[in-house]
């Protein structure tokens, strides 16, 4: 080789090597060659917070009330149980004017519905404010009811009776006290949105004189976003769920 074309190859690598140290770690760039970019300089995608980072593992319970635009002629009384990544709801519905009913006691239970379902947590907005709020997709997987006294009993196996979205379902066999699986019946697909991933949102607050810890659900009778999520939560401090134990 000659010694102008060595001196030549010299001067362009050692050009390459000074290009190269200019751009730093970030960034190396050759002509003909796509630019290359660090790892750590890729946008990381947001992790979505666990029940368990969210406070919400562990069972909740709602007071004994009548709120309800759907079931307008009993109290309920609701409790939440949150593990991993599931959520089990029970609800225990009292005829009202019956004795006892406004407190939701045994004696004037009418019927039970027990709901598994899976969860999936989405983005937190306005973190560490009072209208903090996390996003929660809720699958039902499972039903479960049972009539608990005879009167209703009577009503399950009635095939007129309704109340709500509740009713026998078609089925003619209800029995007292005895837990029946409607979770494959056409009805209860429909009316209860089986396998239907239903948005929702939820806060989780502490109260620092009490301690007590207190759970929101979303405002499913005020404004919904178009996939049907509530904006806002539910103002009824009576319908709030109170943390019981892990």
């Amino acid at each position: 080789m000659k010694q102008t074309n060595k001196l030549k190859l010299a001067v362009f690598v050692m050009g390459l090597l000074l290009l190269s140290a200019c751009k730093g770690p970030d960034e190396v760039k050759v002509k003909g060659t796509p630019t290359l970019k660090s790892a750590h300089a890729r946008p990381s995608t947001p992790i979505p917070p666990t029940p368990r980072d969210a406070g919400l593992i562990g069972t909740w319970e709602t007071g004994c009330v009548n709120k309800s635009t759907f079931m307008k002629k009993y109290y309920y009384q609701t409790t939440f149980k949150f593990y991993d990544n599931k959520l089990n709801t029970k609800i225990t519905y009292h005829r009202i004017g019956v004795t006892g009913s406004e407190a939701c006691l045994p004696a004037s239970t009418a019927f039970t519905a027990k709901f598994e379902t899976s969860i999936v947590l989405g983005t937190t907005t306005d973190p560490k404010t009072k209208d903090e709020h996390t996003d929660i997709n809720i699958t039902t997987t499972k039903v479960q009811l049972v009539p608990m006294n005879k009167l209703y009993v009577k009503k399950f196996n009635d095939p007129k009776w309704k109340a709500g979205v509740y009713s026998g379902l078609e089925r003619t066999d209800w029995a007292l006290d005895k837990w029946k699986d409607v979770t494959e019946l056409p009805q209860a697909v429909i009316a209860f949105n089986i396998e239907k991933s239903m948005p929702d949102i939820f806060q989780v607050s502490k109260n620092p004189k009490t301690m007590n810890r207190t759970l929101k659900m979303g405002d499913m009778q005020g404004f919904l976003d178009k996939t049907g999520r509530p904006k806002t939560l539910d103002s009824n401090e009576d319908t709030v769920a109170l943390f019981k134990h892990p």
